[in-house]
């Protein structure tokens, strides 16, 4: 089996001057973030890879996420950025061979992805740090998942 977890990355400043791929956490959405992340570990998710969007917030998001789980491969993958290509990302999931992988991205690209994966589509909406779980008999594929978590902030708090 392996399994597919999907997060929007945390709370972005929303009043930051610079370009939107250079928005960088609130330190609300970092202390977020890392309650999401002690959380996970203590439920025993287990992660050995992390794909994050090119978008600062997105890295940030998941830096935070590696302090619990050190050993897992973090890979920037522009395939998640402006211009969101699911057949890259499933391709890229494909050769790295990774058994739990997490994937940190942006509405509503994420939610479409997520939804374009499940054997069974419902509508998924993701809250900034939020997580659904997909899980796959085989190989992660377009129409081959299961949902069998959702996790929202306030889920934990």
């Amino acid at each position: 089996m392996k399994r597919l977890i999907l997060m929007r990355h945390a709370i972005a400043d929303d009043h930051f001057q610079g370009s939107d791929m250079s928005r960088p956490l609130t330190l609300e959405g970092q202390d977020v973030q890392l309650q999401v992340a002690n959380y996970m570990h203590r439920q025993a998710f287990e992660i050995d890879g992390i794909l994050y969007s090119p978008f600062l917030r997105a890295e940030q998001s998941a830096q935070i996420i590696l302090k619990e789980y050190p050993d897992a491969n973090m890979l920037k993958e522009p395939a998640l950025g402006n211009v969101f290509d699911s057949f890259t990302i499933l391709k890229h999931l494909d050769k790295q061979g990774f058994r739990s992988a997490l994937i940190i991205g942006h509405a509503p690209t994420l939610s479409a992805f997520g939804v374009s994966l499940l054997e069974k589509p419902q509508p998924l909406k993701f809250e900034k740090s939020g997580v659904m779980v997909l899980d796959f008999s085989k190989k992660i594929d377009f129409g081959q998942g299961s949902l069998v978590q959702k996790l929202s902030p306030k889920d934990i708090s």
